[in-house]
């Protein structure tokens, strides 16, 4: 979650000095995201970062896209949302639904496991935004009911050797 609301281009949101240092970081590295809540990172938030121009890119990751640099590959998993997941599975009763969700979050994970074995002398880093079931979440924020949540053993069908997850907020 990058954003917390979307922004205006001016100076009352911080964005010109959020550009302005994003801009540097980009001239030493890339960077690399994975999208969080729709209702945080509003559509097309990413945009200018993507065209920014700048010795490296900023790279929104899709799911299944792996990002490369020499010796080093990078997974992501943007926040699992049912319109994604579900997109062409019209007229699914709740139940059907729900199974639908996991077993597309399953085959996501054994894509992004492939990719990983496809390369096993890169070094594999996973992004993901979600919710990670078992974690401790010292502001007392709980898993709603219907949240799509993934546990460590999911995450480890991948086989990265490093995870970075984000949602908690």
């Amino acid at each position: 979650d990058l954003f917390d609301r979307g922004l205006q281009a001016s100076d009352r949101d911080a964005y010109n000095a959020l550009m302005k240092a994003i801009g540097e970081i980009l001239e030493v590295c890339p960077i690399v995201a994975v999208r969080g809540t729709p209702s945080h990172d509003v559509l097309g938030c990413y945009a200018p970062l993507e065209t920014m121009r700048a010795k490296h890119p900023f790279v929104v990751l899709e799911p299944g896209m792996p990002f490369m640099l020499p010796g080093l590959m990078v997974l992501g998993i943007p926040e699992p949302g049912k319109s994604w997941l579900l997109a062409n599975k019209n007229g699914l009763g709740r139940n059907e639904a729900n199974q639908a969700v996991v077993d597309a979050m399953k085959a996501l994970l054994l894509g992004l496991g492939g990719l990983r074995r496809e390369h096993p002398e890169l070094a594999t880093v996973l992004l993901y935004h979600g919710i990670l079931r078992g974690a401790t979440i010292g502001t007392g924020q709980t898993i709603r009911p219907g949240e799509i949540a993934l546990g460590r053993e999911d995450l480890e069908t991948v086989g990265a050797d490093f995870a970075i997850l984000g949602h908690i907020h």
